[in-house]
C-alpha cells in the first residue's frame, strides 16, 4: 500500500521547475529599452557616482551652447501617444499600453470599458490623422502628445488686444496670436499634435515636427526647447566650470559612498521631498539624518509585535550611525546636488524667458501667465537612466494654489510627491465617500449620494475607491471605476482609487486637508455610521504616533439615506449574496444570471453584467485552487527543508501534516495554517 509519504515523494519527483512568468528580453542596446523614466539633474551624482556628475557637467555645457539640439519642452499636451507602422498599416496606442488600436473598432475593445469618453474621442481622432503625420518607415516608433482636436478645437480670445488662439489640453492653456504664422497653421487645421520622442531600434530621442510628415490639416508643435541667447552663456559657462572643480577636488571615496544603493535611495527620497515643499535652501547633514530617522519610525510603527520593532530599531540605529560616520561623503553628495541644480535652475529660466507660446492657469480670479513645466534630456555618456529633466521644482504647487486659492498649512508633513487624490473642482467643502464598491446598484445608490449632496450644498464631490482584492473583493479597482462610468459617464472624474499613500478614509481625509478644503462630509450606508465615528478623533490635531490627522471647520458624518438623493430609500442588493451565486453548485446559469442582472445597475450592459460574472467566477475558483496548491507545496517543503519524516498524518483542520523525524526530535513539529507553516518546538 502506498504510504502517505510516498505519495508526496512522488508527487515532489513530478513537480516542475519554477520560473518566472515574465522573462526580460534585452534590447538591442543593451538595455535601455524605451526607458521613460525622467531622473532629476541633481540626482545624477547619486545614481552614476563621479561619472555621473562629470557626465551632466559636460552636458550642461553642450547645452548652453546648442539647447535645441538636446532638449525637449515638457509641453503638457494630454493624452500621450505613440504611434507607428506594422504590416503596412498605421497604428496608434496609449503611452505605455501594448494594446494597439490599427481601427476605430480596436479603440473601442480595448477603452471602452475604462476610457472616457473625452479620452476615446482623443484617440479617434489621432487615429484619422496619424498617416498623415507619421513618416512611413516600420519599425520607428513615435510619441508625442495630443494638444486639441475638431471636439476641443482651439478659441479666440483678446489677451492685451490681440486676438489669440487658445487651448487647454491638460494643465496648462496656451495662446497663439492669430495673425501669426502658427496662427495660420492653426486656422487651416483640424487636429494639432506635438511629437517629441522616437524610438528606433530600442533607442530613444528627441524628435523633431520637421522629421514627421507634414499636411495642412495637422498642426504640429514644436517640442524642442528655445536657443539660449549669447549674452547668458558665458555666466552659465562659468557656472559649470566651478561645478566641474567641485567635482575634482571631492574624494572618489565620497562619490562611491553616496552612489551606494540603499545611500542613493535615501538621498533621491529626501531630495525629492526638499523640493516638494520648496526648502532646498534647507539642504543639511542634520536635516537629512532626521529625515531617514522620521521615515524609519514610521516604518517602525506599523509593525505589530516587539521583536519585529527590536529588528527594526537596531536596523535604523546601524544606518544612521554608519551615515554619522561618513557624514563628511554625504555633505560632498548634497553639496554637488545644490550645484548641479542651481545650474538646470538658470538654465530653465533663460529659457523660459524665450519662449514664444504663452502659457496660463484658469484660476478662479482669471487667467495667470506661467512658464512651461521644464525641458528633457539625454546625457552625453551612456549612464544607468537614459532621461533626465530640469523642471520647476514647484510648478505642481504652483499649480494648486492658483486653481485652488490659498489655502491653510497642512497638519501633516510636507509628501514626498504629488497628491494621490486629484481635484475635483473649486470649492472649499468636499463630499466623499470610501469603501470597496464591487459595482451592484447599491453601490451606484451611495455614488448618486455623494454626487447629489455634492450638487445641493456646492461642494465638490469624491468617490474613493479600495484597491482591495481577494474572495470578498473579486474585482479590480479599475474595473469597479469602469463600471461607475458606464452608470455616471459625465461625472467619471469623481471616481477615484485608493493608492499606497491614501489606502483609508483617514488618508483621503488628510489629502482633502492638504487641498485646502475647510469643510467636509463623509457618506455611507446607515449600517456605517457608527464604525466610522473614529474619523472625528484626528480632526483639529495631528497624532505624531500614527501620522494621522487634519483640520476642517465643519467634519461630517452621514449616511446616504440622509441625502435628497431618489435612491435614498432603495436597499440594495447585498455583494455577499451575488458572490455566493456564482459558487453554488444548485443554482442554474438562469438563476445566477438573473440575481447579477437584478443587482446591478440598468445603465450597465447585459453584456458587461455576463463579462463580469464570467471573471468573477474565474477568480473565486481560482482562490479554492490556490489555497489547495498552497497546502501541498508547504508539505512537501517540510519534508525536503525539514528532513525526512518517516510517518506523518493530517491535521485536523486539513491545512498540513505533523510529522514525526527519524530522531530525537519526534513531536518537535506543529503546523501552521499560515505561511512558515511548521515551527520547532522546545520541549
Amino acid at each position: 500500500m502506498k504510504t502517505f509519504r510516498n505519495l508526496l515523494l512522488e508527487m515532489a519527483s513530478k513537480k516542475k521547475p519554477v520560473v518566472p512568468s515574465v522573462v526580460p528580453v534585452p534590447s538591442e542596446d543593451q538595455g535601455e529599452g524605451v526607458q521613460r523614466h525622467y531622473e532629476h539633474a541633481g540626482d545624477v551624482h547619486f545614481n552614476d557616482g563621479e561619472e555621473g556628475a562629470n557626465t551632466m557637467a559636460d552636458t550642461f555645457s553642450t547645452i548652453i551652447d546648442s539647447a535645441p539640439k538636446h532638449l525637449a519642452t515638457k509641453i503638457d499636451g494630454s493624452p500621450s501617444m505613440e504611434y507607428g507602422v506594422e504590416g503596412g498599416r498605421h497604428y496608434i496606442s496609449y503611452k505605455g499600453s501594448k494594446k494597439k488600436s490599427f481601427t476605430h473598432e480596436d479603440i473601442e475593445l480595448h477603452h471602452g470599458e475604462k476610457g472616457s469618453q473625452g479620452f476615446k474621442d482623443a484617440m479617434h481622432a489621432m487615429l484619422d490623422h496619424v498617416d498623415k503625420i507619421h513618416n512611413g518607415r516600420e519599425g520607428e516608433v513615435h510619441q508625442g502628445d495630443i494638444m486639441w482636436h475638431q471636439g476641443t478645437k482651439p478659441t479666440i480670445e483678446d489677451i492685451g488686444g490681440i486676438p489669440h488662439y487658445t487651448f487647454k489640453p491638460n494643465v496648462l492653456r496656451n495662446a497663439i496670436p492669430v495673425d501669426s504664422q502658427e496662427g495660420q497653421r492653426i486656422q487651416n487645421a483640424t487636429f494639432g499634435f506635438a511629437p517629441h520622442t522616437a524610438y528606433v531600434g530600442g533607442v530613444s530621442r528627441n524628435f523633431h515636427h520637421s522629421e514627421e510628415q507634414q499636411h495642412p490639416d495637422v498642426h504640429l508643435f514644436d517640442a524642442l526647447s528655445p536657443s539660449i541667447p549669447e549674452e547668458h552663456k558665458q555666466r552659465l559657462h562659468e557656472q559649470v566650470s566651478d561645478l566641474k572643480s567641485k567635482i575634482k577636488s571631492t574624494p572618489k571615496e565620497h562619490f562611491s559612498y553616496i552612489s551606494q544603493d540603499h545611500i542613493a535611495d535615501w538621498s533621491k527620497r529626501y531630495t525629492s521631498a526638499k523640493r516638494s515643499s520648496e526648502s532646498q535652501n534647507s539642504i543639511s547633514f542634520d536635516d537629512f539624518s532626521g529625515f531617514v530617522r522620521g521615515k524609519l519610525q514610521k516604518e517602525i510603527d506599523k509593525l505589530k509585535t516587539v521583536k519585529g520593532r527590536d529588528k527594526k530599531e537596531q536596523s535604523r540605529t546601524d544606518l544612521l550611525a554608519d551615515m554619522k560616520t561618513h557624514q563628511s561623503h554625504i555633505e560632498s553628495g548634497l553639496a554637488i546636488h545644490k550645484a548641479v541644480t542651481n545650474i538646470g535652475n538658470d538654465i530653465r529660466s533663460v529659457l523660459d524667458s524665450q519662449q514664444t507660446t504663452k502659457r496660463y492657469f484658469d484660476a478662479p480670479t482669471g487667467r495667470d501667465q506661467t512658464n512651461v513645466e521644464g525641458y528633457v534630456f539625454k546625457p552625453l555618456g551612456v549612464l544607468k537612466h537614459a532621461w533626465y529633466k530640469l523642471v520647476d521644482p514647484v510648478f505642481t504647487a504652483k499649480n494648486a494654489a492658483v486653481i485652488r486659492g490659498p489655502k491653510t498649512a497642512p497638519i501633516q508633513e510636507s509628501v514626498e510627491n504629488a497628491p494621490d487624490l486629484k481635484r475635483t473642482g473649486s470649492s472649499d467643502s468636499a463630499v466623499v465617500s470610501f469603501g470597496r464598491g464591487m459595482g451592484h446598484a447599491g453601490h451606484m445608490a451611495l455614488a448618486s449620494s455623494v454626487i447629489t449632496h455634492a450638487a445641493d450644498t456646492s461642494a465638490d464631490p469624491y468617490v474613493v475607491l479600495s484597491r482591495t482584492t481577494g474572495p470578498k473583493d473579486p474585482l479590480t479597482v479599475d474595473e469597479k471605476i469602469g463600471i461607475h462610468h458606464d452608470v455616471f459617464p459625465e461625472h467619471a472624474g469623481v471616481f477615484q482609487p485608493a493608492t499606497d499613500g491614501m489606502p483609508s478614509i483617514i488618508e483621503v481625509l488628510q489629502q482633502l486637508h492638504g487641498h485646502g478644503y475647510k469643510n467636509a462630509t463623509v457618506v455611507l450606508g446607515e449600517d456605517q455610521k457608527k464604525a466610522f465615528q473614529f474619523i472625528h478623533k484626528y480632526n483639529g490635531q495631528f497624532h505624531p504616533e500614527t501620522g494621522k490627522g487634519y483640520k476642517f471647520d465643519n467634519l461630517k458624518l452621514i449616511s446616504r439615506q440622509e441625502t435628497n438623493d431618489p435612491s435614498k430609500g432603495f436597499e440594495g442588493p447585498r455583494a455577499t449574496g451575488m458572490r455566493d451565486a456564482l459558487s453554488d453548485g444548485t443554482k442554474s446559469e438562469a438563476e445566477q444570471w438573473k440575481i447579477w442582472r437584478e443587482g446591478m445597475h440598468p445603465k450597465v450592459s447585459d453584456d458587461k453584467v455576463r463579462h463580469l460574472m464570467r471573471i468573477v467566477k474565474e477568480r473565486l475558483s481560482k482562490k479554492k485552487s490556490t489555497k489547495m496548491e498552497s497546502i501541498v507545496n508547504n508539505m512537501l517543503s517540510y519534508i525536503f527543508e525539514e528532513g525526512e519524516a518517516s510517518t506523518g498524518q493530517m491535521t485536523s483542520d486539513g491545512s498540513g501534516i505533523a510529522g514525526l523525524g527519524d530522531d530525537a526530535r519526534a513531536g518537535n513539529v506543529i503546523v501552521r495554517k499560515k505561511p512558515r507553516m511548521f515551527k520547532r518546538r522546545k520541549r
